[in-house]
């Protein structure tokens, strides 16, 4: 008799917050898991679908001529109208862009849209397992490098659409059977989508706001992962994440208290139609994982020997710099004396507060997980390649940098200034003799970084 298969492990990556970096850690640790050999579903639940444009194929087509008549009739009309002009930078000479389509998908009615659109709109069970059932709902992404262990269900623009279907369900007070599937319908999803295709981990990638969607994504999962930025905003939507959003009977933690006490009572469970309880939410709410803060920059750091004076200090490697730092230990001091965090199993059974419970690696609840990385980010985001797969000859290709040109002392000393120029501007922490060693000491940081926190979960946190 064959095993039985362990538990898919699910992970909400939420921050409240935009421009927190939630895609960029959805998409890389969910390849970085698939490095490793696991089967993982990447759910684009966000209306902007970042998600679904990162693995979105950019065709550069190279483009014509700009139009210079018609920017030439501009300028004369603009000529003597006494308007201000607002200052600008001035743009690359080099014009190859795409067209819009390439960057943006058709993403309007998706599986994921049609799934929510047959419960909600067509109330017609039938629909939803039609589309459950059909092999093109997931896609698989990068298989020349990935092979059949990366898949995506593409978000849609319209998810939206069923926001107050959903808010109505959540404000029912009374526990009813009415609403059940409503609330649960993610969860089926899911779980349906995780046994259908044996995924091991499925990740959850979510809008940046406190809605019904998000609430009822981050209920359905195992694990919340809210990634910062080192930012006087960022760290408010980490306060507010952990005093309001989801902890106390108002919290979306206590709204899973409540459910889950009326859901998992065996009494409540016995008399409810069998078609009904695959649609509960899980019975054990959601642990966070530590908070990953990223996009700060670093500093050489310095030792001081003992027989030295402090004028000749040393390079000792790198560290974050003073006000991101800051920011840490501000994250951290707020951590230890949260009174809405769990610190004792045995409190919490006394308590009535629905209170957060951390997973913490090594005892840390605050992670400094990746510096600023801005020639690497940029070319995986328009190549489409995470870290964990992106190589310096796509790099070189895709910016059409000769790798074998770059290494004559002409062009280092070109690149140098090109890179002294980035670095005045603030696009580099420090001056390095080309971008493709910047980008080569970026990819490997950052891909071992991704690696790691995808052994920890692996090994770690997951169901052996």
């Amino acid at each position: 008799m064959a095993a039985p298969r362990r538990a898919c492990t699910k992970i909400c990556v939420y921050n409240y917050k935009g421009g927190a970096s939630k895609t960029t850690i959805t998409v890389n640790l969910a390849a970085a898991l698939a490095k490793k050999g696991k089967k993982v579903l990447m759910v684009d639940l966000d209306p902007q679908c970042n998600t679904t444009q990162f693995w979105n194929p950019d065709h550069y087509d190279a483009k014509g001529e700009e139009d210079s008549t018609q920017e030439a009739a501009t300028a004369l009309g603009n000529m003597g109208s006494g308007e201000v002009k607002v200052e600008s930078d001035i743009l690359h000479p080099t014009k190859l862009n795409s067209e819009m389509e390439a960057y943006v998908n058709s993403t309007l009615k998706t599986p994921l849209y049609m799934m929510f659109d047959a419960h909600f709109n067509e109330h017609d069970i039938t629909l939803l397992d039609q589309v459950l059932c059909d092999e093109q709902t997931v896609v698989n992404v990068n298989g020349n490098f990935f092979s059949d262990r990366l898949w995506l269900l593409k978000g849609s623009q319209l998810i939206f659409t069923f926001e107050r279907d959903l808010s109505a369900a959540l404000e029912d007070k009374t526990m009813g059977n009415r609403h059940v599937k409503s609330i649960g319908l993610l969860s089926f999803i899911l779980n349906d989508l995780a046994k259908r295709h044996g995924f091991d981990v499925i990740l959850l990638d979510v809008s940046p706001s406190n809605c019904a969607l998000n609430q009822i994504s981050a209920l359905s999962c195992d694990y919340i992962l809210p990634p910062c930025n080192a930012s006087l905003y960022s760290c408010g939507s980490i306060y507010g994440l952990l005093t309001t959003v989801l902890p106390g009977q108002a919290g979306w933690l206590g709204f899973h208290q409540r459910l889950a006490a009326h859901q998992w009572d065996p009494a409540w469970a016995s008399a409810l139609s069998s078609t009904m309880l695959p649609f509960r939410l899980p019975k054990d709410p959601p642990q966070l994982l530590p908070i990953l803060v990223t996009n700060y920059g670093m500093e050489l750091r310095h030792t001081v020997a003992a027989s030295s004076s402090a004028k000749r200090q040393k390079p000792s490697g790198s560290s974050m710099r003073f006000q991101p730092s800051q920011f840490v230990y501000t994250l951290e001091e707020f951590l230890r004396g949260c009174k809405h965090i769990q610190r004792d199993d045995r409190a919490s059974a006394s308590s009535s507060e629905a209170k957060i419970k951390f997973r913490t690696n090594h005892g840390r609840e605050v992670i400094a997980f990746v510096p600023s990385v801005p020639v690497s980010i940029a070319a995986t985001e328009a190549l489409g390649r995470p870290f964990v797969e992106i190589t310096l000859a796509q790099f070189a290709e895709f910016y059409e940098f000769n790798p074998d040109e770059m290494k004559t002392e002409q062009n280092k000393l070109k690149r140098t200034k090109m890179l002294k120029k980035m670095m005045e501007l603030g696009l580099l922490d420090a001056l390095d003799i080309n971008a493709n060693d910047v980008f080569t000491r970026e990819v490997e940081l950052v891909k071992k970084r991704f690696e790691s926190l995808a052994d920890w979960l692996v090994q770690d946190v997951m169901p052996p």
